[in-house]
């Protein structure tokens, strides 16, 4: 009994000692390619600041982020759900410092399979600071799981019209099925001017239309040292961090770590 209290006010200590988890789920309005490549290098940029991160590639179609950072097809976040294998089997630690796992490989899921999920996903978030999670709505305009939506929403866009439209049309969607709250816009390949004439003008599109705030996570600038670092496997806050865009991740990787001071 003695060494039952004891363990229940170790495991206890850890509860109250450790931060709470920071979840950002991220969608693309129309370019994913730039969505992976900020994925990747904000992961990295936070691993380099001392998180723990795991990036969670929940969209329907892998695409091709496991290929970039090196990750095999191995277990799931559901075969841990399912209790196929433990979350460490999982998880692919890659070579830019942080995690990697992919959700399901099985395009369209149960109603008990997604409730594995939650608790499954619910397990990652109290074992690590930081969860970047890669997806997309489904047709009822739905996240893959609820707990997705527990954190923060991130719509990434570009200064196009097409891409500020898609991701206007992201936030009106969410907003008619999870109620009114707050999203995160970021904007790539913008400079800091063409990203804040962005943002404010789809803040007051958004709050004098769906009554939602939205708020600015940042911007990333075209830089072809991302694709120069992406071709030689690295990220470009690793190959090139005197590089504009490796700057703007720092400042990302700061805001997720310090939300008020964004």
């Amino acid at each position: 009994m003695d060494d039952l209290a004891c363990d229940q006010a170790y495991g206890l200590r850890r509860l109250l000692g450790r931060p709470r988890c920071r979840v950002l789920t991220f969608l693309s309005a129309g370019d994913q390619e730039a969505r992976d490549s900020v994925l990747i290098n904000l992961g990295a940029s936070l691993a380099r600041s001392g998180k723990d991160v795991v990036l969670v590639n929940a969209c329907r179609t892998p695409g091709a982020i496991a290929a970039r950072l090196g990750a095999s097809a191995g277990q799931t976040l559901l075969n841990v759900a399912r209790n196929e294998c433990d979350l460490g089997d999982a998880i692919h630690r890659t070579i830019q410092g942080f995690g990697y796992v992919d959700m399901s490989r099985v395009r369209r899921l149960g109603a008990e399979d997604v409730g594995r999920l939650e608790h499954a996903f619910a397990i990652l978030t109290g074992s690590c600071d930081v969860v970047l999670v890669s997806t997309e709505l489904n047709a009822h305009h739905q996240l893959p799981i609820d707990a997705f939506a527990a954190g923060d929403l991130v719509v990434q866009l570009s200064t196009s019209r097409k891409s500020i439209a898609a991701a206007y049309g992201l936030i009106k969607a969410m907003s008619s099925i999870s109620g009114r709250r707050p999203f995160g816009v970021l904007l790539t390949g913008a400079s800091e001017v063409e990203a804040d004439m962005v943002y404010r003008n789809m803040a007051q599109a958004a709050r004098r239309y769906l009554a939602i705030k939205l708020e600015c996570l940042g911007s990333v600038p075209a830089d072809d040292c991302v694709a120069r670092a992406s071709g030689m496997g690295r990220t470009v806050v690793d190959a090139f961090p005197l590089a504009k865009a490796s700057a703007a991740f720092r400042r990302l990787a700061e805001a997720v770590v310090h939300p008020s001071t964004v």
